[in-house]
């Protein structure tokens, strides 16, 4: 879940709705009505990977939290404040600054309408 309320950033599996009818791999689309059968709303990921937005979170009150944390300043503990705020949180909202700046996360998460920004030093 994100972390600042119980905002989940993937669809829960009671949201997941499978086929009516099973269809196999040789299954062909003979008409429109069966060709219907094989369309599926599938959320697409951003050019960095991520599917992020507002429709997947529970109500328009979450505010996700994305942390970045500088794991080379300060006196070396990094890699420890890493470790426990990724057991902490969804390992999706942690950006470890050593491996990047934070623009092409920054872009990813501007698909969420509110978003809170922690940043921590090492």
């Amino acid at each position: 879940p994100l972390a600042g309320s119980s905002c989940s950033s993937a669809v829960p599996p009671e949201e997941y709705h499978p086929p009516t009818e099973p269809m196999n791999f040789f299954d062909t689309a003979g008409s429109f009505k069966t060709l219907a059968k094989f369309v599926r709303d599938v959320p697409v990921p951003d050019r960095n990977g991520y599917i992020l937005g507002d429709e997947f979170l529970p109500d328009s009150q979450c505010t996700p939290l994305l942390v970045f944390v500088n794991s080379r300043s300060g006196p070396q503990q990094g890699q420890v404040i890493l470790t426990q705020l990724r057991r902490l949180l969804n390992p999706i909202q942690i950006w470890d600054l050593a491996d990047g700046g934070p623009e092409r996360v920054l872009e990813s998460f501007s698909a969420l309408s509110r978003l809170r920004i922690l940043v921590c030093g090492g």
